[in-house]
């Protein structure tokens, strides 16, 4: 016994050495520490006074800084000011001046903010905090603790301790098993093969474990609050009244939307997924889920094909399709915008029919198979992602048929060519519609700030792979962990083992010709995956139709996708030269196990909305709903907002969801004006929403000096309120359907709109006569205007609303998107 105790010493040591590294790590990284800011909401410009922090030992802070803090209080006179503005944890609150209490005793303030020594009266918040206090005595200084099994979770959470313990087991039962690591076995231990069906277990168990989390866990930011409610509103109109979707009259005082690509109206799955949502599962807004996990189950299926081909074993292959389906840009991508999810399921689709398909003469029947996927595939929702794809497909072919260069030029030509006729009718209204957008492609940010983080999770959390969501994220570089363990596993193996035998990495190439080309694609990616300071980058936005793309942090998903193939296949012959099955045992339990982890922590999108049980909470304002709907709504609340039924305030596209007219959206309705009243009137907006809710950008950010003006819209008639929304009403809209004789209005005799996804249609209450007709819809090339069933002329007037000049008394007027209208001519 004393022994075996005196043997493990060594182990003990190492043991409680690397503790004391990794808790020293998670206390000076200070993650578990709250940060905090201030701002104070004046009335006016003068005598707001200051806001500090007071710490545990009445340390006072100023609040231009994030600092870690215990209370707070405000100095000055809370009759100058609205109330101060908190963020903290990536959420924002609102603390009004009857929440301050004056206290009866002056603070002593010792760090000079104010003046050393000064004695001051000051406010803090009525609200209680609860602090933690660790009952290890020399943690007993930190502010905000959060316990001391936070630190320990944390600890054992810890990737550098992790991979230490992991080492010690691995070597202790090497030589527990006299495992030589330095030449080959003569013998290779066999996977054991098991039934299709089972490969297929744990993909559904850590789908379920998703949802089990969040029952809309893939309905987050603008997949909820963009393109959700657009795609319901088309289809629904396409199922019920048989009319193809073209047009959105909810929306910004009517835009297009089947000629915008993100609107993938013509893509088979999609409309595969709206029907098992809203007919199978009784809820629409299902249709994320079931679009994502559609997707990913093909995704899955096939990244495990594609290895298996690769000569990569049963169980490492299911092992790295679950890593590649789960990695954190898949999820976190996903939830943000559900075109994501059809190239996540056809980039290992389509590497492996190129792979399978270049070990053989390409025929007749392989040309009409990939071309109808990559048609499929052009209409699933993103052209630039498509683009994407593309280029690495076309390298992954020439690259594999090295001596058939000619050959594949010719080949993808003739794929291209024929998919470019497939697809010509999005791609043709797409290039008409977006021809005249000036938009500069090149300047999105890269992951070059969280380059770290991306390569190794949880180890590096100072930056996040992309500048989007900043304080929102919660896990930081969590969300874009892409599986890598295992890459870093066989990175770190495969430089080992290249020092130790340098002649057997050579054969393993040899063996898997593809593993070097999915190495340097794995690179290329990463290094347009950065941005400007990867140079290929600003090479790319050089070049015709790749200018217009943005945001190269994109790029990760190939990074994500050929890496872990690379480590596959590297760590797939690690395994075979270790051929234990309790290796292999320890080895897949701890993958499985992080895999579980990351899964569970990867709760976030590029911007999170929080959901209750209903995703679209009913309006208390259900008086809005006037049959005849004359009117727009414009939503003065915050433009996005982590607080909980913030859709009641009915902002961007969720009026679109409830069949009303707005003038919100994720474009700005107006540009800076001189007088917005007179554009709001013109635009038919009759009532005015103010959300409660906490967020740092609104409906005038970006407009400048419009706050004072912003005040006083709350002078208009309140007609409800709750602790949600504010009702504003002005009596002085203009309607959205107005006759003129001369300069003069034409009295209103009433008439009632109805909304379709390709135009609207008014059905006047009796025969209404005038020498003009005003319709207060955004003008547009391709709309068409009928009178009584008949085409009319129709201009646009300052305002850019649709003039219609009259001879005759209406009964009916419709107004029709037809975005073909370029191959005929104008009115």
């Amino acid at each position: 016994m004393y022994e075996k105790v005196k043997h493990n010493i060594p182990y003990l040591l190492l043991l409680v050495l690397l503790l004391g590294i990794s808790m020293l790590y998670q206390l000076l990284d200070k993650k578990h520490i709250v940060q905090h800011h201030f701002t104070v909401v004046p009335k006016d410009s003068s005598g707001i006074g200051s806001v500090f922090g007071v710490t545990q030992k009445n340390i006072a802070v100023h609040p231009e800084e994030d600092f870690y803090m215990k209370d707070y209080v405000f100095i000055g006179d809370t009759a100058k000011i609205m109330g101060i503005l908190h963020r903290f944890e990536g959420r924002e609150e609102f603390i009004s001046t009857a929440q301050l209490m004056e206290r009866d005793t002056a603070i002593n303030f010792n760090e000079g903010k104010p003046a050393k020594n000064q004695l001051v009266k000051y406010y803090s918040l009525q609200k209680a905090i609860s602090i933690n206090y660790s009952h290890i005595p020399v943690f007993n200084a930190f502010i905000n603790w959060k316990g001391d099994w936070y630190l320990i979770s944390q600890v054992c959470k810890n990737p550098l301790f992790l991979f230490f313990i992991l080492f010690a087991i691995f070597y202790r039962m090497a030589k527990r098993y006299n495992l030589k690591l330095t030449e080959s076995p003569k013998s290779m231990v066999k996977e054991i093969s098991f039934p299709v069906i089972w490969i297929w277990i744990p993909f559904v168990f850590l789908l379920l474990l998703i949802f089990y989390q969040d029952k809309y866990y893939f309905l987050q930011d603008d997949n909820y609050a963009q393109f959700t409610p657009t795609l319901i509103h088309g289809l629904d109109g396409w199922y019920q009244n048989g009319t193809f979707p073209t047009y959105n009259p909810l929306h910004l005082g009517g835009v297009p939307t089947y000629e915008y690509s993100t609107y993938s109206f013509l893509y088979p799955l999609t409309h595969f997924c709206y029907w098992v949502a809203k007919y199978l599962l009784n809820d629409v807004w299902q249709f994320n889920n079931m679009f994502a996990a559609l997707h990913f189950a093909i995704s899955y299926y096939f990244t495990y094909k594609l290895l298996i081909f690769c000569k990569a074993s049963q169980g490492i292959s299911v092992l790295g399709a679950l890593c590649f389906v789960f990695c954190g840009f898949n999820l976190e991508a996903s939830r943000s915008w559900y075109y994501v999810a059809p190239t996540i399921a056809f980039l290992p689709m389509l590497v492996f029919y190129i792979l399978k398909f270049s070990t053989k003469k390409f025929r007749l029947k392989e040309y009409l198979f990939l071309i109808l996927i990559l048609t499929i595939f052009a209409y699933s929702g993103n052209f630039q992602f498509w683009v994407y794809t593309i280029l690495f497909l076309f390298l992954l072919d020439l690259a594999v048929q090295q001596q058939k260069k000619l050959k594949v030029l010719l080949k993808w030509g003739i794929l291209l060519s024929a998919v470019a006729i497939l697809y010509a009718p999005q791609l043709l209204v797409t290039f008409v519609s977006l021809q005249s957008v000036q938009r500069v492609g090149g300047e999105g940010q890269g992951i070059w700030e969280g380059v770290g983080s991306v390569f190794f999770p949880y180890l590096y959390n100072d930056a996040l792979p992309n500048g989007w969501g900043s304080a929102a994220y919660r896990h930081l570089s969590g969300h874009f962990y892409y599986g890598g363990f295992l890459f870093l596993l066989a990175l770190l193996f495969f430089t080992g083992f290249w020092l130790i035998r340098k002649q057997n990495v050579q054969k393993w190439f040899a063996v898997n010709p593809t593993l070097r080309v999915f190495i340097f694609l794995a690179l290329l990616a990463c290094l347009l995956a950065i941005g400007r300071p990867g140079l290929l980058w600003i090479l790319q936005s050089k070049l015709p139709l790749l200018n217009k793309f943005n945001h190269p942090f994109k790029f990760l998903l190939f990074v994500q996708f050929f890496a872990i193939i690379s480590g596959v296949l590297l760590v797939q012959h690690f395994l075979r030269f270790y051929a234990t099955p309790l290796l292999r045992l320890v080895f897949y339990c701890c993958s499985i196990g992080l895999l579980l982890l990351h899964i569970v922590r990867t709760k976030d999108a590029f911007f999170v909305y929080a959901i209750k049980s209903n995703p679209y909470p009913v309006p208390a304002y259900f008086h809005l709903l006037d049959p005849k709907m004359d009117y727009r709504i414009l939503s003065l609340s915050p433009s996005r907002s982590a607080d909980q039924n913030f859709a009641a305030s009915l902002t961007l596209n969720f009026p679109t969801a409830y069949r009303i007219a707005s003038s919100d959206g994720y474009e700005p309705f107006f540009q800076n004006g001189t007088d917005l009243y007179a554009q709001h009137r013109q635009a038919g907006i009759r009532y005015f929403i103010l959300g409660k809710y906490a967020a740092a950008n609104s409906y005038f950010t970006g407009l400048q000096g419009q706050l004072p003006m912003f005040l006083d819209y709350r002078s208009f008639k309140k007609i409800y309120e709750d602790d949600q929304v504010t009702l504003l009403e002005d009596d002085q809209y203009e309607p959205l359907v107005q006759f003129f004789e001369d300069s003069l209005a034409v009295p209103n005799l009433g008439y009632r709109i109805s909304n379709g996804n390709n135009g609207v249609k008014i059905q006047m209450n009796q025969a209404t006569k005038g020498k003009q007709l005003i319709l207060n819809y955004n003008f547009h090339k391709n709309l068409t205007v009928y009178l009584n069933g008949n085409k009319s002329f129709f201009t646009k007037d300052r305002w850019n609303r649709i003039v219609v000049p009259l001879k005759e008394a209406v009964m009916e007027i419709t107004i029709l998107y037809n975005p073909f209208r370029y191959l005929y001519g104008k009115n």
